[in-house]
């Protein structure tokens, strides 16, 4: 979320480009970070940077768009 520098940056994007078990580590992680933020888990300054970074990107706001509503169907048929 912004917290690397450039070169740590670059480090980063040539390991997730070589190394699918790496990259699939980061899709996880990301979805876990859409599923604690739909939840309302991440407060503060997370909450704030998440936002500031993440959201900003179309197919981001797509996939917390649809977790949020997946988790409002799961919510109703579980009280229903």
């Amino acid at each position: 979320m912004g917290e690397l520098g450039p070169e740590e940056q670059r480090k980063l994007e040539q390991e997730l480009m070589t190394n699918q078990d790496a990259f699939n580590c980061l899709l996880r992680a990301e979805e876990e970070l859409i599923d604690e933020y739909v939840r309302e888990q991440i407060s503060g300054g997370n909450k704030d940077a998440l936002e500031s970074r993440i959201l900003q990107d179309p197919k981001c706001r797509r996939d917390v768009q649809f977790a949020a509503l997946l988790q409002r169907y799961l919510a109703k048929r579980h009280d229903g």
